[in-house]
C-alpha cells in the first residue's frame, strides 16, 4: 500500500537540505516542492507570496523502517 504524502513543514532554501536529511536519518521518504502561495496560505506569508523561489514544501511518508531500531538499544 502506498502511503499518503504528508506535510511537514514550509521552509526557506538555506534550510531544505538539512530538513531533509533530519527526515531521511529518522527513515522517512522525503519530498521537496516548489512553494505555491495559491496553495499553501497561512497568516504572515506575505514574504513568501512576494518571493517564492525563496521557499519549499517538505513531505514525508514512511520508508525504512529499519531506522527504528536506532531507539531500542
Amino acid at each position: 500500500m502506498d502511503e499518503e504524502w504528508n506535510l511537514r513543514n514550509i521552509t526557506d532554501v538555506a534550510k531544505v537540505d538539512e530538513i531533509k536529511n533530519m527526515y531521511e536519518s529518522l527513515g522517512f521518504f522525503v519530498r521537496i516542492d516548489d512553494f505555491d502561495a495559491d496553495k499553501y496560505s497561512c497568516e504572515c506569508n506575505k514574504c513568501m507570496i512576494e518571493s517564492p523561489a525563496l521557499f519549499k514544501v517538505v513531505f514525508t511518508k514512511p520508508g525504512n523502517t529499519e531506522k527504528e531500531e536506532l531507539f531500542d538499544e
